[in-house]
Order: C-alpha cells, then sequence, then structure tokens
C-alpha cells in the first residue's frame, strides 16, 4: 500500500511529500495517474513548517505549485502552515480547496 490512512480519513490514501526535495508537480501527477492508488482518495501531506521555497520564491510560487497539485486530482492536506500563509490563503479564497491541520507554536511562528 502506497502511504498510510488516518482516523480523519480512513478512506483515503495519504502520502507525505517533501517540498524541499521534489518537484512536487510532477510527483502528484505521477501518483494521480497511478494504477496501484485506485479509487480510493489520495491526499499529499505537506509539512509548511520548513519550505525552502517561501524564502527563495516567495508565498506566490507556493501556492501556484499547490493549485497545479490540486488540479491534477490530489487533495492537500497542509501541516504546520504559518499564520501567515492561512491568512494569505484565506485573502485569496483558496481556504476551501486545501486542508490545514497542526498547530504552529510560538517558538515556529
Amino acid at each position: 500500500m502506497l502511504g498510510f490512512s488516518s482516523r480523519r480519513h480512513p478512506e483515503a490514501r495519504i502520502v507525505h511529500l517533501n517540498f524541499n526535495a521534489a518537484d512536487p508537480v510532477q510527483l502528484a501527477r505521477r501518483l494521480a495517474a497511478d494504477a496501484s492508488v485506485g479509487h480510493e482518495p489520495l491526499y499529499l501531506l505537506i509539512d509548511c513548517r520548513n519550505l525552502a521555497c517561501l524564502r527563495s520564491r516567495g508565498m506566490g510560487y507556493f501556492i501556484d505549485q499547490l493549485l497545479l497539485i490540486r488540479r491534477s486530482g490530489v487533495r492537500l492536506l497542509l501541516y504546520n502552515a504559518s499564520p501567515v500563509l492561512r491568512r494569505a490563503l484565506s485573502l485569496l479564497g483558496l481556504g476551501a480547496h486545501f486542508e490545514l491541520t497542526g498547530r504552529v507554536t510560538a517558538a515556529a511562528a
């Protein structure tokens, strides 16, 4: 079985994506096209705590990548999203397209 399941989404297959190490859009497209995934919903879990692209390319690039992944049919779980990222998604009206999970501690914010 690819990935893992969760209590929150027992019918889904969840795969952790290291956004810093891979081309996330290509990976999402490959996973979405993979026949072994089957008909179960596929979620990519992205830990937003230490995203290099936010520092090097900016918030707009990151959100654009998220939208390209979402367009491929993969759902996204954004873990440890900063208050700034949460606000940007909300202001752009994109909060419904991504599931935000995890809490940001004062030290991480």
